[in-house]
């Protein structure tokens, strides 16, 4: 399905894809929402470059233009980031629980979703950054300090809101890491986030906007997106997100006694409440900011994939 969007669907509509486009092409006179998020597309241009010529061999009755090869190289770039964000997800699951059901509902949650479609099949950098969130989540789960070591390490060349994330280590869910590993961590993710505009803006010259003026737009645009979110049309756009698999975070509330009387279920739930809060009000900011408020939504899935996982192991119980 990916593949036929990037094949037939006309995605010059989309001022995002068409940034991503270009700076695949060497050509980063894009907006500075999209300049700093350089991975996937310096990736897919390199991976174009490489099969341009033996794609025309192999079909030489097809008209592959270098747009067209370099939106297959995307394809094939996402869905690789998106795979291992997917991949890490449903592993987390099954070594929560040990539960077949729970794990496949994740995967299933995933991949039916119209996100998963968008952002494989069209010039976005998107996977690339739920796979930065999928590793810090797990990571912190898992008390898997590489795991958010390699998140800290790539976030903030993902995305540049990355560092609202920051917050995260310093709770309690991050004790397994010392402060002076967090110390590092916050040091090092900094200075490639601020190194990272550093060298992009010394090699391509400064940006269209400054960063400071296309934040100012971004604020002026909240009243706007906020009165758009609390609309009927923004919580649809929300609960729209993971479709009808959104109805499974209403199953404790309906089965009560089955959930709150669970003291595995009690235990989890409140052990990874703050860090559940916390890291959706932080996706909030980016849903509030963007005006996109459904594909930013989406970047709550390692956190949401992990209650899914948690309610459907207490609803179909293992047998003993």
């Amino acid at each position: 399905m990916s593949y036929t969007i990037a094949k037939h669907a006309d995605q010059d509509w989309s001022i995002d894809s068409q940034s991503y486009l270009k700076m695949a092409m060497g050509d980063f006179e894009v907006t500075s929402t999209h300049r700093y998020r350089p991975v996937v597309p310096l990736l897919s241009g390199l991976l174009a470059n490489l099969i341009q010529q033996p794609a025309k061999i192999l079909w030489p009755q097809k008209e592959l233009d270098h747009e067209r090869i370099l939106r297959y190289a995307f394809v094939l770039v996402n869905a690789l980031f998106y795979s291992l964000a997917l991949s890490l997800m449903v592993w987390s699951s099954f070594q929560l629980h040990q539960h077949l059901m729970a794990s496949v509902v994740v995967l299933l949650a995933l991949v039916s979703s119209r996100w998963t479609i968008y952002m494989v099949g069209i010039p976005l950098t998107d996977s690339f950054y739920l796979l930065s969130l999928s590793l810090l989540w797990i990571g912190l789960i898992h008390q898997s300090f590489p795991m958010v070591l390699i998140s800290f390490l790539l976030g903030p060349v993902a995305k540049e809101t990355y560092p609202l994330f920051f917050v995260v280590v310093l709770l309690p869910h991050a004790s397994f890491i010392s402060w002076t590993k967090k110390l590092l961590l916050l040091g090092s993710s900094l200075g490639i986030w601020i190194g990272l505009r550093y060298g992009i803006d010394l090699a391509f010259g400064p940006p269209i906007e400054s960063s400071t003026e296309n934040l100012m737009v971004h604020l002026q645009l909240l009243p706007e997106n906020l009165s758009s979110l609390l609309s009927p049309n923004g919580i649809a756009q929300l609960l729209g997100t993971f479709g009808l698999f959104s109805l499974l975070f209403l199953l404790p509330f309906v089965q009560r006694k089955k959930y709150f009387q669970n003291q595995e279920f009690k235990n989890r739930l409140s052990q990874n409440s703050a860090l559940l809060i916390i890291w959706i009000a932080i996706i909030f900011i980016h849903v509030v900011l963007s005006g996109d408020f459904s594909r930013m939504m989406f970047f709550a899935a390692p956190a949401l994939m992990w209650l899914v996982s948690e309610i459907m192991s207490k609803q179909v119980p293992l047998k003993s």
